[in-house]
């Protein structure tokens, strides 16, 4: 028992021995492959899909197995630099898709309450958040970090990886951002640098702009629609004709 033990953990070691250096010189392709990982176990049936079938909102619409959490652990293990973390993040491919989806006009009603959105996309910005958040919770507090000039530099990386998330109008989405913002504030306290006007004035607009979305959201000002879930017309037993009609119809959540 003890031998394989130790058979196993010299295993990991080579693997992280491996891993760290192709991450400091690949960070963008390896993140993009960690990522895609995350995503295709989190679209297995009973991981990550909101339990009545809707997009992730929680903590609790997700079930980690040992296979995620060897994941986790194996970047909290890596040290990655934070800086260079958020910079690979920043560009990756969910990043980039979720740019070059929202950069397109999207179908809103005269009054502009009505969003119609996509399921595929609001799954996908949910489980890639969820890495982040569980990967920003979990790694080790840097201690030059909360230099104040470095904590400056650190801050304005998150808000701009933020950023590119925070053009989504999934509902989802939103509160992710919102969690993520709360936990880094306590991990990472702001408090230091909020003399800064440039970062005061970005991180307050930040969360101004999605509580008052949220608030819109409480108060029904705001409507939602989901288009069909591609797997689930990939799978109907219906007619092509069928299928094709049904993913042209929106379902209200």
């Amino acid at each position: 028992m003890a031998e394989a033990y130790s058979k196993r953990q010299r295993v990991q070691h080579i693997c992280l021995s491996i891993m760290k250096p192709l991450f400091y010189r690949f960070p963008v392709e390896i993140l993009d492959a960690l990522l895609a990982l995350w995503n295709r176990d989190l679209a297995k049936p009973g991981r990550g899909g909101g339990g009545g079938g809707g997009p992730p909102h929680s903590l609790d619409d997700f079930q980690l197995n040992p296979f995620l959490l060897k994941m986790i652990e194996m970047m909290v293990i890596m040290n990655i630099n934070m800086e260079l973390f958020l910079v690979a993040a920043s560009h990756c491919f969910v990043a980039e898709k979720v740019q070059q989806y929202y950069s397109k006009k999207h179908p809103k009603d005269k009054k502009n309450v009505l969003f119609a959105l996509s399921y595929e996309m609001a799954c996908l910005e949910s489980r890639t958040l969820y890495f982040f958040y569980l990967y920003f919770s979990s790694v080790a507090i840097d201690a030059a970090s909360l230099k104040r000039e470095n904590l400056l530099t650190y801050w304005f990386s998150v808000l701009r990886l933020l950023r590119i998330f925070a053009v989504s109008k999934n509902p989802s989405t939103q509160l992710w951002l919102l969690e993520i913002m709360h936990m880094l504030s306590i991990k990472y306290s702001p408090k230091e640098i909020v003399s800064d006007t440039r970062f005061k004035k970005e991180l307050h607009n930040l969360i101004n702009e999605k509580l008052y979305f949220l608030a819109q959201i409480g108060s029904k000002q705001v409507n939602f629609l989901f288009n069909e879930p591609l797997q689930s017309i990939q799978t109907s037993k219906s007619g092509t004709g069928t299928a094709a009609t049904k993913s042209a119809v929106p379902m209200q959540v």
